[in-house]
């Protein structure tokens, strides 16, 4: 009878999406997306857990890296540097009061795109990011993107995260 039970949760889902958009006009369909998911999608299966994620920086592409505990809050997602000695310096400094990183969404169970922040409050850094899920689930790459309100800049660069056991 569980794994009945069990495999009702992972069937009823994508055979109620699937009725939806068959059935359903667009506008009706943005409405019930929210409803189906809460009823068990796996929108949230991949990105969920703790990464290394590893940004490039500056004129000279310095290499940072941060390790980032990313959790489902209220429909979305919220990343917050962990203390590790993984994390670069600047990370290192203020993870102990696990600052918010990355908040963002996922699409299609693949595309993580949202913004982020400096982790240190008295940095005026912050932008948005595009992630993919590689289909092994166990690595993301994509691009940031950010504004320095000091420098009156905007720059740009790679952003590699691997999930960290």
């Amino acid at each position: 009878m569980d794994i009945i039970i069990e495999a009702a949760k992972f069937i009823a889902p994508p055979v109620a999406g699937a009725l939806v958009t068959l059935f359903v006009s667009d506008p009706l369909k943005q409405r019930l997306a929210p409803v189906v998911t809460w009823l068990g999608s796996q929108k949230d299966c991949g990105v969920t857990g703790k990464w290394l994620a590893t940004f490039t920086f500056g004129p000279s592409q310095t290499e940072y890296t941060e390790l980032i505990e990313v959790r489902s809050l209220f429909g979305s997602f919220v990343g917050r540097i962990l203390p590790s000695e993984h994390n670069h310096a600047n990370a290192a400094h203020s993870a102990g009061e696990k600052p918010i990183r990355v908040r963002g969404t996922m699409k299609d169970n693949r595309f993580f795109t949202g913004v982020w922040m400096h982790p240190n409050k008295r940095s005026h850094h912050h932008g948005a990011f595009n992630l993919i899920l590689k289909l092994d689930g166990n690595h993301m790459e994509g691009y940031w993107m950010g504004y320095s309100e000091r420098q009156s800049t905007i720059d740009r660069g790679e952003w590699r995260w691997k999930r960290y056991e």
